[in-house]
């Protein structure tokens, strides 16, 4: 009898990218009230089953949409397809951006919260005046969040601590002399 080959868990870096670093960078460093602009993200990334797939297409998301999409009173939509390198546009993805440029949007590829943060300045959003060290900060915690992942994935399970017993339980005969004497437990 074999053994069953070791499977590592698999590390989503776009996924990572997405949640940690460019949403914050969105909600941090744009200069205007929320109220004025809105700002969509698609979590696209990781393996989908067909169910996910049928589900997406009936919402209208079709294959290759950019991952984020930021609309500005004033300026056309601003689409930004996130990638961790090595990674590269998918042609499904190449052809989707390209109708989105056809049909007036501005498109880009991002691979890091720096250079989401230039995308935006090049196309005339407002940032804070400290955008810059925010997205080199934010591209730092998710360096480390990979890093973390990946040594989690590495080791085959969880690297947090197993949850500390508690100090004494109390019995159904303790509680129940408790409610009678007013006390909650």
């Amino acid at each position: 009898m074999t053994d069953a080959p070791d499977r590592k868990r698999r590390v989503d870096r776009e996924h990572i990218l997405q949640c940690h670093g460019i949403k914050r960078f969105a909600e941090n460093a744009i200069d205007m009230p929320r109220t004025d602009y809105l700002f969509i993200g698609f979590d696209m990334a990781g393996q989908k089953t067909q169910n996910q797939r049928a589900r997406e297409a009936t919402r209208g998301i079709i294959p290759g949409t950019p991952d984020t999409c930021l609309h500005i009173a004033g300026l056309p939509p601003l689409w930004v397809e996130l990638k961790v390198h090595p990674n590269k546009a998918s042609d499904v993805q190449n052809q989707t951006m390209a109708r989105l440029a056809r049909a007036g949007c501005r498109v880009g590829i991002a691979y890091s919260v720096v250079e989401y943060c230039h995308l935006m300045r090049e196309w005339g959003v407002l940032l804070k005046p400290n955008a810059d060290f925010q997205a080199q900060v934010l591209d730092g915690n998710v360096a480390t969040l990979i890093a973390k992942a990946e040594a989690r994935a590495e080791s085959g399970g969880s690297t947090r601590k197993a949850k500390a017993a508690p100090r004494f339980t109390a019995g159904k005969r303790m509680v129940a002399r408790a409610a009678k004497s007013g006390i909650r437990l």
